[in-house]
């Protein structure tokens, strides 16, 4: 008797849902060992092992070859597991999906031995990736329907791709639908397929059959044998039905019809999906037969309005363009280019070959000229073009008078001097602009032999363009006459801030080279620390004064050779505070004076004139610092020769994070190292 707890080996294997086998790896698959759980299957282990059922002969006839090559493939040359899913014929002859989870055993010599196999039973599982299967293919069916009836607007069209659509989804070849005609009390098929096919035209009493049913209930009607449906119509041509679906279609509210689909081979498992499916399928025909209707009654009415939204269409395009040219004009983009996207866009809507945007300029002898600013080809085609420059007085007089009244021309155009007819190639749009009452300029477009016409509206949408590209260009001249005034200011700005450096140069001559040299450096220092613009722009104007306070000391103590008393260093001393309350006075952009005041100040609080630490120091004055004492160790001086570059970065290595800062140290080498002639007369 077995102990409490304790399951035998062949219960466990009885019991669970794996088969195990083994055997050599030969053609046939031959089993030396097999679970006797294989009389799952209805087969026993004997039969299976001793040959009077090969397992080989177990698998379906359309599965059994193609495993056979990749068992013998694997057995061969690997791999040394493999894995494969085939169908197995049961004793009952009932198909089963199986996994088989194959290992192959292998001598020394790589050539397998033994192979050993585990079959699992995935009927089930695969049942329902057939199911996932089926359902995704009717949502894929179902959403084509969807896209294809909101498409077709025909309603004759429409009622037949239903049919069609419905067969599909439905996985039939039969399918009809009725139309219900209430005035006569009964149905119309219009269309069928399969075995509906030779009954098309015909017609039924409406509470016959099962379309009467839908007729009453207004639902789906589900027969599952036919074949024994008490309300059978007598037709032989429906006899072979065995599964019948009928459901109502509408258009909107209104009842229209019967839909029905029929299967003649077998009973097929009319499950809830399908019938969901089938559902969602019929409130789709009912939008898309509504969208139907209100085409066909639209129709009618659209086109009568055609001509009429045309014309607002070329409206709106055109207010569009204008908008998307004003835009352009605003978007700081370089004005030449921005003037030609302009245009362009304006020209597109107009339809016009060529864009030209002419002004007016004082001439000789008291006339006015007009001259083109820009142009732009919104058409292929290049041919028409007006002149780039002329007189107004003496080429185009009378168009010269229609546009400096403020009126807009539109006719045809000769290069000879005059604008002309109708019949001539050229024609031209062409729009004033006029500013503070003064005829200030126009906007034309160019056409060949067909001319567009344009309306009141449209005109007055581009006399607005018009004013923007004026507008534009002034504000454009306006700016960069502001651009070159400031220019001219900076230039007197830093002339003025040379001119304070060079006043100490009268006294001490190394002082201007000296302040010019820090700048430079001090410049290229923050450039290598990553800061830009005005900022950069800031430190190089402090380093340009950062020693105006030495005008306040004796010229005989900032030349002396030898080296200072006490008294004449403190003195010296002095010039950070008296360069401060020079140019704390002047509205620098930047805090050039408190740079000043900060550039003998070192990160321990050693220096002088306030023994500033750290953070109290401005970033801007750590970079200076740093310049000042580089150029001035490797600058001659009267009291000593030149130093060096190299003592010069010794010691900012030596003090780097104790008197400098060891940002712009490390930047401050960077230059130096790239540039070793930075302080040679040449740079």
């Amino acid at each position: 008797m077995e102990s409490r707890g304790f399951v035998s080996l062949d219960r466990a294997v009885a019991s669970s849902p794996v088969v195990i086998l083994w055997g050599k790896p030969e053609e046939g698959r031959p089993v030396e060992f097999i679970s006797e759980n294989i009389s799952r299957f209805g087969y026993t282990a004997d039969e299976i092992i001793f040959g009077s059922v090969p397992f080989s002969t177990l698998l379906a006839c359309e599965d059994r070859c193609s495993f056979q090559e990749r068992f013998l493939s694997a057995a061969g040359a690997g791999p040394d597991f493999l894995v494969s899913e085939y169908r197995i014929v049961t004793k009952s002859g009932e198909i089963r999906w199986i996994e088989d989870q194959t290992i192959f055993h292998r001598d020394r010599n790589g050539k397998a031995s033994v192979y050993q196999s585990a079959l699992l039973d995935i009927t089930a599982h695969r049942e329902i990736e057939l199911k996932a299967a089926a359902h995704n293919t009717r949502l894929e069916h179902l959403h084509s329907m969807y896209l294809a009836f909101m498409e077709e607007l025909d309603f004759r069209t429409l009622l037949l791709q239903i049919v069609k659509k419905a067969a599909e989804l439905a996985g039939t070849e039969h399918a009809s639908l009725s139309l219900y005609r209430s005035n006569e009390n009964e149905f119309l098929r219009i269309f069928g397929t399969g075995l509906y096919s030779s009954m098309v035209d015909e017609i039924r009493p409406a509470e016959t059959g099962i379309s009467g049913i839908v007729l009453k209930e207004q639902k789906r009607v589900v027969i599952q044998d036919y074949g024994k449906y008490p309300g059978k119509i007598a037709d032989n041509r429906m006899d072979a039905i065995t599964t019948i679906i009928s459901m109502p279609f509408f258009q909107g509210k209104k009842f229209m019809g019967v839909l029905s689909i029929s299967y003649v081979d077998g009973y097929p498992d009319i499950d809830e999906e399908l019938l969901s499916t089938l559902d969602h399928f019929a409130a789709a025909v009912s939008i898309a037969l509504e969208n139907a209707r209100l085409y066909e009654d639209s129709r009618r009415e659209l086109e009568e309005r055609k001509k009429a939204e045309e014309l607002l269409f070329l409206h709106e395009k055109l207010v569009e363009a204008a908008a998307e040219s004003a835009s352009f004009l605003l978007s700081g983009d370089d004005a030449g280019s921005s003037m030609v996207r302009a245009l362009r866009s304006l020209g597109t809507a107009v339809g016009a070959l060529r864009s030209v945007f002419f002004r007016n300029m004082p001439a000789e002898k008291g006339e006015t000229a007009a001259e083109k600013i820009a142009e732009a080809y919104p058409g292929e085609e290049r041919e028409c073009r007006l002149p780039p420059r002329f007189i107004w007085e003496k080429d185009y007089p009378g168009l010269f008078d229609v546009l400096s009244s403020g009126t807009c021309y539109q006719g045809g155009f000769s290069t000879e001097g005059h604008h002309s007819g109708p019949e001539d190639s050229l024609h031209v749009t062409a729009v004033p602009v006029i500013i503070s009452s003064r005829f200030w300029g126009f906007l034309a477009f160019c056409f060949l032999r067909k001319k567009r016409h344009l309306n009141a509206d449209e005109l007055d949408v581009l006399r607005a363009a018009a004013y923007n590209l004026a507008a534009s260009m002034s504000r454009w001249e306006s700016a960069q006459e502001v651009k070159e005034s400031y220019s001219k200011l900076r230039k007197t700005f830093i002339d003025v801030i040379r001119t304070m450096g060079q006043i100490v140069g009268k006294k001490d001559p190394y002082t201007i080279e000296h302040q010019e040299r820090v700048a430079l450096l001090a410049y290229e220092i923050g450039a290598e620390m990553g800061l830009e613009g005005e900022q950069l722009e800031g430190i190089r104007i402090a380093g340009l004064v950062h020693d105006v306070g030495k005008v306040e000391i004796p010229g005989e103590i900032l030349s002396k050779p030898g080296r200072l008393s006490l008294l004449e260093y403190d003195l010296v001393k002095t010039h950070a505070q008296s360069g401060y309350d020079i140019l704390r006075e002047v509205e620098f952009p930047w805090p050039v004076a408190e740079i000043t005041y900060q550039h003998h100040e070192r990160l321990d609080g050693s220096g002088y004139p306030r023994g500033l630490k750290g953070g109290e120091i401005l970033p801007e004055t750590l970079i200076l610092m740093v310049a000042d004492v580089v150029e001035a160790m490797a600058s001659h001086r009267p009291y000593r020769p030149a130093l060096g570059v190299e003592a010069a970065i010794q010691e900012l290595e030596d003090k780097k994070g104790i008197l400098y800062s060891p940002e712009a140290v490390k930047a401050c080498i960077a230059v130096l190292r790239k540039n070793p002639d930075f302080f040679s007369p040449a740079v």
